[in-house]
């Protein structure tokens, strides 16, 4: 693989463990017994959330009101930067874009408590940004803020149509990263560690 000169790299399941922060998180509200179901739930963070915010309510013995809010506020204490994270935004010389969908709130909080904002050059949550990926928009303004084209930029991230698709419809090359919910895409590399990430 030829190194790019931007990485633009997804944020939840690539380059933090949701899945582990998710596990943590309910943990800390419900029984063991529960765990597995509601995870199922969340699928990754795809499931349906106020039907998710409902189960874990159900479970918990609380409003469905508060555990959307203990959801802002407690589920971003839980995330740590996978080492190999670490690693790659390290290793890497190049502008360093973090493309990502969800709540600008959430989404900010995490960055923040895993210390990501000082380790990568741009942001870009889809709240902010007004469209969420796989929509050509949001990929674009990454590319703008990285100063290259596509061709010289590289996706990484852990969902085949959001990150894969979305960054390849405008023509950046991608590399996805295995999770639980997703089969790799029959084209595309595919690692489980990113610093097998090599150039």
């Amino acid at each position: 693989m030829i190194r790019p000169r931007a990485l633009l790299v997804d944020l939840d399941n690539t380059l933090v463990d949701r899945d582990a922060a998710m596990a943590a998180w309910l943990g800390s509200l419900v029984r063991g017994a529960d765990l597995p179901a509601l995870l199922l739930a969340d699928a990754g963070g795809y499931g349906p959330k106020e039907a998710f915010f409902r189960a874990v309510g159900a479970a918990a013995g609380l409003s469905a009101a508060r555990v959307r809010s203990a959801f802002f506020v407690d589920f971003p204490e839980h995330f740590v930067l996978r080492p190999d994270a670490a690693a790659l935004l390290a290793g890497f010389d190049g502008p360093k874009v973090v493309v990502t969908n969800g709540w600008r709130r959430l989404q900010r909080a995490k960055l923040a408590r895993v210390g990501l904002l000082d380790r990568v050059d741009h942001v870009l949550v889809s709240e902010e940004v007004g469209v969420e990926k796989p929509h050509p928009a949001i990929f674009h303004a990454a590319l703008a803020c990285a100063g290259c084209t596509a061709a010289e930029a590289l996706m990484v991230g852990d969902h085949p149509v959001a990150d894969i698709a979305g960054a390849r419809g405008v023509g950046i090359p991608a590399v996805f990263v295995r999770s639980r919910w997703f089969a790799p895409p029959a084209d595309v590399p595919a690692i489980d560690h990113l610093t097998e990430l090599r150039w």
